[in-house]
């Protein structure tokens, strides 16, 4: 089931991928996202996903990503709609777009959002929960904590994600 966010109402839609079933979608009311001007919408779905699962329904169901947080607007919206919208939904413990690959184990790593245009830039975030549990993994993948840190987690865990759609400007 999803729930999608209109000006006056909440309106409950079905979907069906070919491996997915999506029970609960909330989208953020439009208002929230003045930030992008309107280019950016950013939804909530409650499955709960291996990361590269919660990757393919965004695309195929959304035609969008996992959430993109490149800057302290789009942090402090999500912020924001955790608080006001997605609270009552069981928020927590949700999928974003950052993840690092390796070829090897202890290899080189870069850190990456999913859609792959940009790298991470370290400096811009620094929420960052300590006593990472990934050593030996070749890749990893972040999630978003209800105390609002950044946690790595293995990306073959499962857990809720936050798609991000663009809209043309």
């Amino acid at each position: 089931m999803f729930w999608t966010w209109s000006a006056t109402q909440l309106t409950t839609l079905f979907f069906l991928t070919s491996t997915h079933r999506v029970n609960t979608l909330y989208r953020a009311p439009p208002s929230l996202a003045d930030y992008t001007n309107g280019q950016v919408t950013f939804t909530l779905v409650t499955n709960k996903l291996q990361y590269d699962q919660a990757l393919q329904v965004c695309a195929d169901l959304l035609g969008g990503t996992l959430a993109r947080i490149d800057s302290e607007e789009a942090n402090q919206a999500i912020r924001e709609f955790s608080i006001t919208t997605w609270e009552s939904a069981g928020w927590g413990d949700e999928w974003i777009g950052l993840h690092w690959r390796s070829k090897q184990t202890n290899g080189p790593r870069s850190l990456l959002w999913s859609d792959n245009c940009q790298d991470f830039d370290t400096s811009r975030y620094h929420d960052f929960k300590s006593g990472d549990d990934t050593l030996g993994a070749t890749e990893f993948c972040y999630r978003i904590k209800p105390g609002f840190e950044w946690e790595v987690k293995t990306c073959a865990e499962k857990n809720s994600f936050i798609c991000e759609t663009r809209s043309s400007p």
